[in-house]
């Protein structure tokens, strides 16, 4: 008879180890289980694993704060420990500007900000150590001199820290919500009224812990607020510039989705094909091979203002808008000008 721990041996390696949780493991905490058990992994390295998907459980990602039962079996991959495991890269890199202690990079749409499950190489992260002689690393972490990130498929300005002291500046003025943030948007729909503000808090998705949504409930949600406005109406779609005056994750296409103006190509909250329906046929021809020449979201991180981290002094810069969001406009107005659709 076989003995039953061996099919656990023979798939665990030294990136990747099963976990069976046992009946007296039962109803504990996912992170808090896993730091007593992963040799090296402090609690909040467990949850900054669990948040990047190496951790899974019965092939599920789930929450910090899961109840464990008895008989499921975890995954943990184990992420590069440290710099010296991520491999640098000789790829293209749009530097707006570059000094001894930052750099302020315009992030291609479809390269990913660092490496993390099924993204291990061509990152931004990949490109930077490949560039730079030093970035501030901390053991353990994947995001050397990353103080900030913008999703996959959305382009944009992002800043990057070469030492300790600017990846520490930085991340205060951060968190003191002194770095500001200024999008460009393309939306489904009308802005009424033109120019306002959504301020809706946002937690996990209660059904996909992939997704982020609006979570009203008490202790869902942290405070969250998009201030808008119109710089073109095209109809059945608007040209929006939003001020991110907070930075959750994927807050613009939540907030948006939210209140039905979901960002046009968006395939996580519903921008592909969801209100195509609602479009006479020819103009459904027209929308849907803008969507499929975008190939994303369409959202571009176009200014950014901030104080440099060792002088003080304060910096601001644009990125224009990348050629297939500027394209995609221009289809748009043309088959509003055509008469393809009205509102």
């Amino acid at each position: 008879m076989p003995n039953e721990d061996a099919p656990r041996a023979l798939r665990s390696s030294d990136l990747r180890r099963y976990i069976e949780v046992r009946e007296e493991d039962e109803g504990q905490r996912l992170d808090a289980f896993l730091a007593e058990r992963v040799a090296g992994a402090s609690r909040s390295k467990i949850q900054r694993m669990i948040r990047d998907r190496w951790i899974t459980v019965d092939g599920v990602q789930l929450r910090n704060n899961t109840m464990l039962k008895a008989g499921a079996v975890i995954q943990v991959v184990m992420p590069p420990a440290d710099r010296g495991d991520l491999v640098a890269e000789d790829l293209p890199l749009d530097i707006l500007y570059e000094d001894e202690e930052m750099l302020v990079v315009n992030k291609a749409a479809a390269m990913v900000v660092h490496p993390a499950r099924g993204n291990y190489t061509g990152t931004l992260v990949n490109a930077l150590l490949h560039h730079c002689d030093s970035l501030p690393v901390i053991k353990g972490d994947t995001r050397p001199g990353i103080v900030h990130r913008l999703d996959k498929g959305t382009s944009g300005l992002l800043l990057v820290a070469k030492t300790d002291l600017a990846q520490a500046a930085l991340s205060l003025q951060l968190k003191m919500r002194k770095v500001r943030k200024f999008y460009r948007a393309i939306t489904w729909g009308r802005m009424e009224p033109a120019e306002g503000a959504i301020d809706f808090p946002i937690g996990r998705h209660p059904k996909n812990p992939k997704l982020m949504s609006v979570r009203k409930e008490p202790g869902r949600g942290r405070p969250s607020l998009s201030v808008y406005r119109t710089l073109e109406d095209l109809g059945r779609f608007s040209d929006v510039e939003v001020d991110l005056r907070t930075g959750r994750t994927h807050q613009i296409r939540v907030h948006f989705r939210h209140i039905g103006r979901t960002l046009l190509g968006d395939p996580a909250y519903g921008g592909r094909t969801t209100y195509l329906a609602d479009l006479p046929r020819e103009a459904r021809a027209v929308v849907e091979a803008v969507i499929a020449d975008l190939g994303r979201q369409a959202l571009h991180a176009w200014r950014i203002s901030f104080r440099h981290p060792g002088s003080g002094a304060p910096m601001s810069f644009e990125a224009p808008l990348p050629e297939d969001m500027r394209l995609a406009l221009e289809r748009l107005r043309a088959a509003r000008d055509a008469g393809l659709w009205r509102w």
